[in-house]
């Protein structure tokens, strides 16, 4: 069981749970790799990945899906597979989408496969996000 400990961090005006640096591995093409910093959304469905990304490093895309937003409307969006790695953590594989985001956000699809601790309060931890991959 491997654990992460890491700072909220500002972002424009405000504080958000960041994990700089995160290892991304395309989940056929092992040569395509990359890091960014990433977002932890507790609310995001899926995780996205920003096009400004994918064209970089020309991530192929891996299936389609529709979104369906807030509004109404209905998109067909790229899906990506990555493999994921946060240090101290087992590697992820995990499904992405390019939702239209310019940032990276890893969303409930992959945040449920680990037990997170958001505490900016620092009540319960000198760390803001702990993170065990149990």
């Amino acid at each position: 069981m491997g654990r992460y400990s890491g700072n909220y961090a500002t972002y424009g005006s405000v504080s958000i749970p960041l994990i700089p640096d995160v290892s991304f591995t395309d989940g056929i093409i092992h040569s395509i790799k990359f890091s960014a910093d990433s977002i932890i959304d507790t609310g995001a469905d899926i995780s996205n990945l920003p096009e400004a990304l994918v064209r970089q490093y020309r991530i192929p895309v891996r299936d389609w899906e529709d979104v369906w937003w807030p509004n109404g409307t209905v998109q067909r969006r790229p899906v990506f597979l990555l493999k994921v790695e946060v240090p101290h953590l087992r590697s992820i594989m995990e499904r992405f989408m390019d939702c239209g985001y310019p940032e990276v956000i890893l969303g409930r699809n992959l945040l449920n496969r680990w037990s997170i601790m958001l505490d900016p309060t620092h009540i319960h931890s000198p760390h803001d996000i702990q993170i065990d991959d149990s």
